[in-house]
C-alpha cells in the first residue's frame, strides 16, 4: 500500500507523483484513493487528469472518489471519467442534515466487489447487505436490512428535486460555484489574507 501525500498544507501529489507510484508497483494496484476537495484546505484534486493518468497506465486498477465536500458543487463525470466509486455525505453541498452516507458504484466496482476473496469485515458498509437492497427498490419491492433514516432520506429526495430542477440545471449550479467561490477569494485578498493554494 503506497500514500501519496502532501508535503505541506494546501499541496497535493502532482501527476508525476502518482505516474511514478504506478510505474514503479511490482502489481497494478487494485485501488486508487482521490480526495476531490479537502476540506481543511479547500485543496481542489484534478480528478479528470488523475482518473485519465490511472487508466491510461493501470486500466485495471479502480478508482475511488472522496466527494463528501465535492457533489452537487463540483464537477464530476463518472462515466466520462471512468470513475469507479463516488462517496459522499448529505452534510455539505448537498444540502440535508447529517447522517446519510451517499454512495455510487459502478458495475466495474460492483464486479470487483462480488468476485473478492475475503470477508468483509463491516456490517454497515459491507455491500453485500446493501446490493440486494437497491436491487429491491429499484423493481419496486422495498428491502431492507436495518431502519432506515427516514427523515434524512425525505430530506435528501426534497434537496435532490431543489438541485436538479433548478435553472440551467448542472452546468449552471457548478458556474455559480466557481463564481462564489472566487468573490470568497478576492475578498480575502483584499483583506491582506492569502490562499493556502490558488487553485
Amino acid at each position: 500500500m503506497t500514500h501519496l501525500r502532501a508535503n505541506t498544507i494546501g499541496d497535493r501529489p502532482s501527476l508525476e507523483e502518482i505516474e511514478k507510484a504506478l510505474t514503479s508497483a511490482t502489481t497494478p494496484y487494485k485501488l486508487v484513493t482521490i480526495t476531490h476537495v479537502d476540506t481543511s484546505t479547500g485543496v481542489l484534486s484534478d480528478i479528470k487528469s488523475m482518473a485519465a493518468l490511472v487508466k491510461a497506465i493501470s486500466p485495471s486498477t479502480l478508482i475511488a472518489v472522496d466527494g463528501v465536500c465535492s457533489v452537487a458543487v463540483e464537477e464530476i463525470r463518472m462515466d466520462e471519467w471512468n470513475i469507479d466509486i463516488v462517496l459522499t455525505a448529505s452534510q455539505k453541498a448537498i444540502g440535508v442534515p447529517p447522517g446519510l452516507c451517499i454512495l455510487f458504484a459502478n458495475p466495474r466496482a460492483i464486479d470487483a466487489f462480488n468476485s473478492r476473496k475475503t470477508p468483509v469485515p463491516s456490517y454497515y458498509a459491507n455491500w453485500k447487505k446493501w446490493i440486494p437492497i437497491m436491487k429491491a427498490y429499484e423493481d419496486r419491492k422495498p428491502l431492507y436490512f436495518a431502519t432506515p433514516a427516514v427523515q434524512l432520506i425525505m430530506a435528501l429526495h426534497v434537496s435532490l428535486k431543489q438541485i436538479l430542477s433548478a435553472p440551467g440545471g448542472m452546468e449552471e449550479r457548478f458556474r455559480k460555484h466557481i463564481h462564489a467561490s472566487n468573490l470568497m477569494k478576492d475578498r480575502m485578498e483584499s483583506l491582506g489574507l492569502r490562499m493556502v493554494r490558488n487553485i
